[in-house]
């Protein structure tokens, strides 16, 4: 058979008949020669897999398979000359699919078997590198094992005596070039000087223009390439130097191994060097086409701007562009760079519109990426931040789809973002910046963890957030009274807080070992953004750590204990926080103290926690105040798990029926030693309070008369005295608390309390005695009558001060002393003796509160005041409604102490009173005096 030729389109005879220079020769041994027994084995068996790994050209091929394979099945046995043949005839007439058919088939089976010579082991291997590397090229695809092949294939073949000819060497250096084996690429290309010079300039334009496209990937962004970036480009620089020394170079070839010469320039950073060539060479081609010509231009004028020669490069680049075919990417480069040579001097609007116009009209350029990072920098600086943000963000998305181009990638636009954000919190544009760094945020983090200066600004800009709702929904200070401020404004404010939590602790984390001072300021900044969230078991988390990893006299220490301890008083875990409390007071003594006034500013909450809590006993704060160690020992009381505050909140979840069933059971019936441990604990409880206060209140410690804590001291030492039953120093504690506070959260309750000790002290009063001589009988009359007096005021004023109040925002306490101090108004005026006065007020109360239990105490009052009065009709009436009103209301509602009914025993007994007196009278009784004036029922 006649020799597999090489490519026809390498220059072999397509007609088949005469092989091409070096091709081995193969004859065909015919029938008449020896059989199977008579073929030599020479080499192992072959993978067949191998042979065929191009899986398109399989498929271009299914139509021929069936064909092909009849043929293959009548060829004679054993004769390995028939398939190379038809192999063979298949390759010369370009069908390369169906010569790998041929030879997956019937070729391997008969190498497999050993029936090749060695000629034809040759043929079989030139064969199928060959069609391997034609048929990959016919079909256009590039696929890295099909090129590790081809190259296995040319090796064989090489070692079997093949002499490669110019095409084959060609297909040997793309496939070393591919696989980026440059150097045996440059050595193969070098190889065909004399003997195939087109050839040899083509693969050399192809090396360069790899080259090219590696030194561009490597070499920094916006400035000048290093030594090392140069160096990649080295195998570009020496084949350009040979080709620009080649004699037979035409002139648009001259001009692009200039263009290519003077881009390696460019990425190595020597933009004067380059555009002095530039200018030199441009001068020189006179002839040159357009198109060529152009693209000298366009490097010419961007050697200029990066050289910072704005003006001139300008002209260059509009040159350029008038001569660049309408879709070319350097048209779309030179836009670009114009756009930032008009940022750079001010003139953001023009800028847009170039940058517009290349993200518009070149959406399958490299450069639409640089255009849409210029776009969202000039949109930022003209102050359209979600024009910016739409700009970026669709840059994100093209890196993610298509890869880094053009030096844009997820770092350079996660620090771009960066920078935005910072600016925008310069410029207390919060909700803004927010929106640059969570941007800068989804860039980053798809390189790896996000660094610490996006985590802060995050933070940063999530807690400016929360503080501007806060400041706009009216509130102020540290502590934010979110019953003020209305659910949707407080649902957002903390959750801004909370995830300003969350990227503080992240960036104190990241700061352990870098900055010790950042550290500490993030845990405290995280901490503070927890507690004014409520995430109660993230801020003992980060306050924890804060006094753990701060030094003794660290600054705000101190400041970290009290706040560690206010959040266990919130928890109400009031044992931890006393504890805290309690050591921070013990070194208000000490010489070496750092507490300060944190220690004179716990007096008040510890007392608060004494009144509180149920027992005296403290179960130990989560960190030793003295040495900032964990305490060892059994579980302390609130101490934080080590997970996060959302798995501890689903754990507490999934636990807590448990633990309230075991809680209730131990709880359901104390024993009576237990009632009276517990009273006596709550007694020794609130003498420590009072004590505790006292020294506040006169003088003993060191807070100013005019201090928060000091009317906080008033308030609490005054409440104190009321739970206690003690009603004359509770009446001027809570007077004093009312004219230094003035108004605020707390003053309706601290009004409602000190009229409650006035009725109270005037209640103590009634019935003085009447032992007691006239004069004095008098004195404490005046004075029962007084107490009557201010409470009824101050329960009016209550009432009052709620009705002002926006209904969404009156608490659920709130609504109950506003009920009570209705009711508690009128049974004033009933002990004042104005009867008929006090028969309208209950009856307005009850009227408010029709359906209320507690408008029992309006008809049963009435029912006394009217017997009082002797309108017995009336009373009568009043008192059947009062009897059917009663039968309405279910026993337990009685002995629910959450109602806080008006209802006391005395209104109890007076109503008993008068049932019994009505029930005396006759049946129509002859009324005369006060109970001549009939009136209808009330």
């Amino acid at each position: 058979m006649s020799t597999s030729p090489a490519h026809p389109g390498a220059g072999a005879t397509p007609n088949g008949g005469k092989p091409a220079p070096g091709t081995p020769a193969s004859s065909n041994p015919g029938p008449g020669k020896p059989g199977a027994g008579g073929f030599k084995r020479v080499r192992p068996r072959v993978d067949w897999k191998a042979v065929w790994p191009i899986p398109l050209a399989l498929s271009s091929a299914a139509l021929l398979a069936s064909g092909i394979f009849v043929g293959v099945l009548k060829m004679p046995k054993d004769d390995p000359a028939l398939p190379l043949q038809q192999a063979g005839e298949n390759y010369e007439q370009g069908r390369f699919a169906e010569a790998l058919a041929v030879l997956n088939h019937d070729g391997v089976d008969m190498f497999n078997r050993g029936l090749m010579l060695p000629e034809q082991q040759l043929e079989f291997y030139t064969l199928r590198a060959r069609s391997l590397y034609f048929g990959q090229e016919k079909l256009g695809i590039e696929l890295e094992n099909n090129y590790k092949r081809i190259i296995e294939a040319y090796d064989a073949a090489q070692r079997a005596g093949l002499k490669t000819t110019a095409s084959d060497t060609g297909a040997l250096a793309n496939a070393r070039l591919f696989l980026g084996e440059t150097d045996k690429a440059v050595r193969l290309a070098r190889s065909l000087a004399g003997v195939d010079e087109t050839r040899r300039l083509r693969l050399y334009r192809k090396i360069v223009e790899r080259s090219l496209r590696a030194a561009e990937q490597s070499t920094a962004r916006g400035g000048r390439g290093s030594s090392g970036d140069v160096a990649r480009g080295g195998p570009a620089l020496e084949l350009l130097a040979e080709m620009i020394e080649m004699p037979n170079l035409s002139l648009p070839e001259r001009a692009w191994v200039v263009a290519r010469q003077a881009e390696l320039r460019l990425a190595a950073g020597y933009y004067e060097e380059a555009s002095v060539r530039l200018l030199r060479d441009l001068t020189k081609f006179d002839e040159l086409d357009r198109p060529s010509r152009a693209e000298l231009m366009f490097l010419l004028g961007k050697s200029y701007m990066l050289a910072g020669k704005g003006l001139r490069a300008t002209d260059f680049l509009e040159a350029a562009e008038a001569d660049l075919p309408e879709f070319d990417d350097r048209r779309a480069e030179s836009r670009v760079l114009r756009g930032q040579l008009l940022a750079a001097q001010g003139d953001a609007e023009g800028a847009r519109e170039q940058f517009e116009r290349v993200v518009d009209a070149f959406d399958q350029s490299p450069q639409q990426l640089a255009a849409l990072v210029g776009l969202g920098d000039v949109e930022a600086a003209l102050g359209n931040a979600p024009g910016a943000l739409k700009a970026f963000r669709e840059a994100i998305r093209l890196v993610a789809q298509r890869g880094p181009k053009v030096g844009v990638d997820f770092d350079l636009l996660g620090q771009r973002l960066l920078a935005k954000a910072q600016d925008r919190l310069l410029q207390n544009e919060p909700g803004e910046a927010l929106a640059f760094a969570t941007l800068s945020q989804e860039a980053l983090r798809r390189l790896g963890p996000v660094p610490a200066p996006v985590n802060i600004a995050l933070a940063v800009a999530n807690r400016a957030s929360a503080e501007r709702i806060i400041a706009d929904a009216g509130g102020t200070g540290p502590g934010v009274d979110w019953s003020a401020i209305s659910d949707v404004s407080a649902t957002e404010a903390k959750g801004f807080l909370i995830d300003a939590g969350i990227s503080y602790r992240q960036h104190a984390r990241q700061m352990t070992i870098a900055d010790y001072q950042v550290q500490m300021d993030s845990l405290w900044n995280a901490g503070e953004s927890f507690d004014r969230a409520g995430d109660t078991e993230a801020a003992i988390e980060a306050f924890s750590s804060f006094v753990q990893g701060a030094r003794t006299d660290f600054p705000r220490r101190a400041e970290a204990i009290f706040r560690l301890a206010q959040v266990y008083e919130s928890r109400g875990e009031f044992g931890t926080a006393s504890r805290l409390y309690e050591q921070l007071v013990a070194q208000r003594e000490s010489r070496d103290s750092f507490a300060g006034v944190w220690a004179d500013r716990s007096l008040v909450p510890l007392a608060r926690c004494y009144m509180l809590g149920t027992t005296g006993e403290s179960t130990g704060p989560v960190v030793d105040v003295s040495t900032g160690a964990a305490e060892p020992g059994a579980k302390q009381e609130g101490q934080p798990p080590a997970a996060s505050s959302k798995d501890q909140k689903a754990s507490g979840e999934k636990n807590s029926k448990p633990a309230a069933a075991a809680n209730s059971t131990r709880s359901s019936a104390p024993t009576p030693d237990q009632l009276k441990e517990r009273r006596e604990r709550l007694e020794a409880n609130q003498a420590r309070a009072v004590q505790l206060l006292s020294s506040v209140v006169d003088g003993g410690a060191l807070l100013e008369p005019d201090a928060q804590g000091f009317v906080e001291a008033l308030s609490l030492l005054g409440e104190l005295h009321y739970a206690r039953g003690e009603y004359e120093p509770a009446v001027e504690r809570l007077r004093q608390t009312l004219q230094r506070a003035g108004p605020g959260p707390t003053s309706v309750t601290v009004r409602y309390k000190l009229a409650d000790s006035h009725r109270r002290l005037a209640l103590a009063g009634t019935g003085g005695g009447s032992n007691e001589p006239l004069s004095q009988r008098a004195v404490s009359e005046a004075t029962r009558q007084g107490h009557l007096e201010a409470a009824e005021r101050l329960y009016r004023e209550v009432v009052s001060d709620l009705a002002r109040k926006p209904a969404a925002r009156v608490t659920a306490m709130e609504a109950l002393l506003r009920r009570n101090s209705l009711f508690y108004a009128a049974d004033c005026v009933y002990l004042a003796g104005r009867y008929a006065e006090a028969v309208r007020h209950y009856l307005a109360a009850r009227d408010q509160y029709p359906q209320d239990p507690a408008s029992m105490v309006a008809m049963t009052q009435t029912v006394s005041a009217l017997v009082k009065l002797e309108r017995w009709d009336e009373a009568r009436t009043v008192h059947e409604r009062a009897k059917v009103l009663l039968t309405s209301i279910p026993d337990e509602v009685w002995s629910d102490p959450a109602r806080l009914l008006p209802m006391e025993r005395r209104h109890w007994e007076a109503w008993l009173d008068s049932k019994m007196q009505i029930e005396r009278l006759p049946a129509a009784p002859a009324l005369t005096g006060a109970g001549a004036a009939r009136q209808s029922p009330p």
